[in-house]
């Protein structure tokens, strides 16, 4: 499908639902090793991956360790502990020859597949996120990155809205994200270490005159509601740090744990973000004793499923994920500034 102005796309025949199956790409056979591993070189460790990341450090917070057991299993991967090759075994070709002749759920367990992550109409465009949570950014950023990456420059509806909005706005906008990154982050970082109350009190009234700044202008420039969702969602840092202060005052704000999660959940679904936030949304109504009675735990563990089925698929059983909630780690917020 060509689109004017946009290129050539993807576009739904049909609506479709969140978590439906778009794509399903089964391998017709399975290595075990990486390509580090061929080239006779260690894979690098999530430490050193971790110590190459900057800013907020989104962890695989959901059966990352099993991942990384079966991938530390019997070493397939054509070399001896010395670094020599050595020569594929009629074992070898039996356990290859059992893996061609497996079933298909087994096949299925080892597919590539492609959901989607949110509710499409017919005829909608079909995208996948490139930029990882950089969607979370303001518009400049996002395409500096996108650029960077592809060449290209983003015209997606989001854009293309976000781009429309008042100047003066977009400026205030970008200065904010700015101080959140350059000098508000790092000064609440270092308060909650030194566990300096004065100084976490003072950035959290300066991040919640932030919010109060923002919330002005959404009704100055009469912002519709779909932009000022976008619009949120770029000054991501902003609500996360606010959260961030609060809890670290002794103050967790319920209200702003759920939107971190909705915000996370509209612009890239099933993401750390996404899950984490949800979680921490669902641990803070659980602390509330009322909640049983007036819905409001029912609502927040719904919130934090359909981050894992964003993420998983429809089909991921309330069983399943229970198994995953109770995996992930607990951290305390306020001590916290990475994702687990």
């Amino acid at each position: 499908m060509r689109r004017y102005g946009l290129g050539l796309g993807l576009e739904s025949s049909r609506s479709l639902q969140a978590g439906e199956t778009l794509l399903l790409s089964t391998p017709l056979a399975l290595i075990s090793h990486s390509a580090e591993e061929l080239a006779g070189a260690s894979p690098p460790t999530a430490a050193a991956a971790a110590a190459s990341s900057q800013g907020v450090i989104p962890g695989e917070d959901d059966a990352g360790d099993d991942a990384e057991d079966d991938g530390a299993a019997d070493d397939e991967s054509g070399y001896d502990e010395g670094g020599q090759q050595y020569e594929a075994t009629d074992t070898d070709i039996d356990q290859l020859a059992e893996q061609l002749a497996g079933s298909s759920s087994a096949r299925t367990r080892s597919a590539a597949i492609v959901t989607a992550s949110r509710g499409v109409a017919k005829q909608a465009a079909l995208s996948r996120n490139l930029l990882g949570a950089n969607l979370l950014a303001p518009l400049g950023e996002r395409r500096a990155a996108l650029q960077e990456m592809t060449g290209s420059k983003c015209m997606c509806l989001r854009c293309r809205d976000e781009e429309r909005t008042d100047r003066n706005f977009q400026q205030l906008m970008a200065e904010i994200h700015e101080a959140c990154i350059q000098q508000v982050g790092p000064d609440l970082e270092q308060a909650v270490e030194v566990d300096d109350e004065a100084a976490m009190e003072g950035l959290r009234d300066q991040l919640a005159a932030y919010c109060e700044v923002v919330d002005a202008a959404f009704s100055k420039f009469a912002v519709k509601q779909q932009t000022q969702i976008w619009l949120q969602a770029s000054l991501f840092k902003l609500y996360e740090l606010t959260a961030i202060a609060s809890a670290a005052c002794g103050a967790v704000d319920a209200r702003l744990l759920e939107l971190l999660a909705a915000l996370a959940g509209e612009v890239c679904p099933g993401s750390s973000e996404h899950i984490f936030w949800a979680r921490q949304y669902r641990n803070e109504i659980t602390s509330d004793e009322e909640a049983y009675f007036d819905g409001a735990l029912r609502q927040a563990e719904k919130t934090l499923l359909g981050a894992y089925q964003a993420r998983y698929g429809k089909g991921l059983s309330r069983g399943l994920y229970k198994q995953l909630d109770a995996q992930a780690q607990q951290p305390e917020l306020e001590l916290e500034f990475e994702y687990e």
